[in-house]
């Protein structure tokens, strides 16, 4: 598979800040990837989506030349729109007719399995359905990179689950680039091909591990617990 995000050497920082956030950056994921970030809170996680959604630094965005589509860990839906009409908002500010965007609203909701939820307020629904919708809205610009943004942090146990099972069902259908951002590293290792640990500040590289190779509970064990050290070690210095 072909890179379809490359950043060499890159260097960022707040407009305020004197600290660098990144720092000679290099890093590279294939189209097709399924990608975790872990790291303490504070790290600078969801800077490095918000440069890649081009929220922070579109410069980049434009050298590398890919589509993304930002899910924040809030689900952000209009209270005032339904459902539908939610999911129908990013291709109203694409510019297509209202035909299409409501052929295209409700085959989404369909595989949301949310169709009968169509005219629902956001108000009605549960937090898993929620997330699911503005998911939805995600998905329906069709762009080449979807970022997350700890989408699930919020839900309980069982409707985390529920949810890590079914957007991985999803995504593997799609064949999309995605980069979530977590703090719940047996979800990185369940949903993952590879995990980018944060193990310093400013961030100049990531410990990098490739799931492929997990053999059997014991070592999952081991590499959990191997993350774990990693995060603290950077939280506590």
């Amino acid at each position: 598979m072909s890179n379809i995000i490359s950043i060499k050497d890159f260097t960022f920082k707040y407009p305020d800040s004197s600290v660098n956030i990144l720092e000679n950056l290099n890093l590279e994921i294939k189209s097709g990837e399924f990608i975790s970030i872990i790291g303490s809170s504070g790290c600078g996680k969801t800077t490095i989506l918000r440069i890649l959604a081009g929220l922070e630094n579109s410069s980049l965005l434009q050298s590398n030349n890919f589509s993304t589509s930002y899910m924040p860990q809030k689900d952000a839906l209009l209270p005032w729109r339904k459902v539908i009409e939610n999911l129908m908002l990013p291709l109203e500010i694409l510019g297509f007719s209202k035909e299409e965007q409501k052929s295209q609203s409700e085959k989404t909701l369909e595989k949301l399995s949310l169709l009968k939820y169509k005219n629902f307020y956001p108000k009605g629904l549960s937090g898993g359905m929620r997330q699911r919708v503005s998911l939805g809205r995600a998905l329906i610009s069709n762009s080449d990179v979807f970022l997350l943004d700890e989408p699930f942090s919020a839900l309980d146990a069982i409707t985390k689950l529920e949810m890590q099972e079914w957007v991985k069902k999803i995504f593997n259908s799609l064949h999309k680039t995605i980069i979530l951002v977590t703090h719940d590293i047996e979800e990185a290792m369940f949903l993952s091909d590879r995990i980018f640990v944060v193990s310093e500040f400013p961030i100049k590289k990531f410990k990098i591990y490739e799931t492929k190779n997990f053999q059997g509970a014991l070592e999952e064990k081991k590499l959990k617990e191997e993350i774990l050290s990693l995060v603290r070690r950077y939280k506590y210095e």
